[in-house]
């Protein structure tokens, strides 16, 4: 009875350990990203919004086959020919 209790607790530990360890090496590299300097965001706010998320795991993905001579621009708008403006993604 005891090792079923440890071995419940042992996977219970694992289920939660590994999402939160997850979770704060996202939040490591997220922090030292040329992605959160040019666009000054906090982790949380890009992590709980799914379109930010997106751009920021779109631009892990870019900045791995360009390497580091490439410049990135996000949140960029450019104006339309009547007044209004487009977002480049």
């Amino acid at each position: 009875m005891e090792i079923i209790f440890v071995t419940i607790i042992l996977l219970v530990a694992i289920i939660c350990v590994i999402p939160l360890l997850k979770f704060l090496h996202s939040a490591h590299k997220y922090k030292h990203s040329e992605y959160q300097n040019t666009t000054q965001t906090p982790f949380r706010k890009t992590w709980e919004d799914k379109g930010q998320w997106g751009e920021y795991l779109t631009f892990l993905e870019l900045d791995s086959l360009v390497g580091k001579e490439a410049k990135f621009l996000f949140n960029c708008y450019v104006p339309k020919h009547r007044g209004s403006y487009t977002e480049l993604t």
